[in-house]
């Protein structure tokens, strides 16, 4: 998705897809100014006892921007160096 999409990420799942509303209640309750940390993503997946996915899928359709990712993806955090010293 590109920046002019942000804010659209429900369009990445098939029309109908619902979110678990368990998880999206935590997810608004963790998330404020409407930005998922990764790390808070993957606590309240192993609080559900779910895959990430569903908790990225949950953050998709709820609008979401996802931050801070461990990958060191969306300009957050240290960038993976690949092997190289």
């Amino acid at each position: 998705m590109t920046h002019g999409d942000a804010g659209k990420y429900a369009l990445k799942h098939p029309p109908g897809t619902k979110p678990n509303e368990r998880i999206a209640k935590t997810i608004r309750e963790k998330s404020p100014g409407g930005s998922l940390a990764c790390g808070v993503g993957e606590k309240i997946s192993k609080e559900f006892k779910v895959d990430i996915s569903e908790v990225g899928i949950t953050a998709d359709l709820l609008g979401m921007k996802i931050s801070k990712c461990q990958l060191g993806l969306f300009g957050w955090g240290k960038k993976p160096n690949h092997g190289k010293d």
